[in-house]
């Protein structure tokens, strides 16, 4: 099994797209998430993946996936 940091060296020069298609990459990626679920002011429950860092303080990424269309 990968470490987070040899995956993390190993995909920081691959797009996002390449990283998913790969399920070796994917599955390492996704064993260090933990599910989240919120609950917006407006009373919507939406549901997230969390990945914190082994250290801090470490860099930090946010991916905001757009749901109501396509981004053109």
């Amino acid at each position: 099994m990968l470490t987070r940091r040899s995956l993390v060296k190993a995909a920081a020069g691959l797009p996002l797209a390449a990283v998913l298609a790969d399920t070796g990459l994917a599955r390492a990626a996704a064993a260090n998430l933990a599910a989240v679920t919120l609950t917006t002011p407006g009373g919507q429950t939406v549901s997230t993946a969390l990945a914190r860092p082994d250290t801090a303080p470490a860099a930090a990424v946010l991916l905001v996936h757009e749901w109501w269309g396509y981004c053109v």
